[in-house]
């Protein structure tokens, strides 16, 4: 399974975690990933006040829950609606397993409903085609979009595959993203200087 990593040594722990998982197990710890991205991804636009953030995003703060995390960065374009809705849909699924005492499983019936409106494989091939299209001929662009799309595409459509699928994709939207938004920042500082 492609994956984008942050901290090699961390994330490579946690995806083990997630493919040696029952559906259970998977389905809470890859949201718990994709929330950690999601936050991540906020904060790059935030003030760099530790204690603020944590008073933010822990406990009872206004953006503990996943749900508001998704709310907020969608109201700061972080995320697109599209991108907010397929959250709202994986954190549904999420709880669905975090709070139901019942035996679940991807192939439980409203669960691969659900999962059924998630990205398939079919939907990843046009997401691929078009960004190797956006990304013309630079090469470094094209083998990452290569490396982290293609194993997706060859896994068959199963709704924990689904589901799984998503989550990557969101994760590599949200680092692509906080990548971008990092560079024009050090840009716009490093030019801030010269001109000074």
């Amino acid at each position: 399974m492609a994956w984008l990593f942050r901290d090699k040594a961390i994330d490579y722990e946690t995806i083990l975690e997630i493919e040696r998982q029952a559906d259970r197990g998977a389905a809470i710890i890859a949201c718990a990933y994709l929330e950690e991205f999601l936050v991540t991804a906020i904060t790059s636009l935030l003030v760099d006040d530790k204690n603020g953030i944590e008073k933010m995003f822990t406990g009872m703060g206004p953006l503990a829950t996943f749900s508001a995390k998704i709310e907020i960065a969608y109201l700061l374009k972080v995320i697109t609606q599209d991108a907010a809705q397929d959250m709202h849909k994986i954190r549904k699924i999420r709880n669905d397993f975090a709070h139901n005492l019942r035996t679940l499983t991807f192939d439980t019936p409203y669960i691969k409903d659900r999962c059924k409106t998630l990205l398939q494989r079919d939907q990843l091939r046009v997401v691929w085609e078009q960004l190797m299209t956006s990304v013309g001929h630079i090469s470094e662009a094209r083998d990452v979009v290569d490396k982290l799309l293609m194993p997706m595409m060859t896994l068959p459509d199963t709704p924990r595959n689904a589901y799984l699928n998503s989550i990557k994709f969101l994760i590599f939207y949200l680092g692509v993203d906080t990548l971008r938004r990092n560079l024009l920042s050090a840009l716009q500082s490093h030019h801030q200087q010269v001109i000074e």
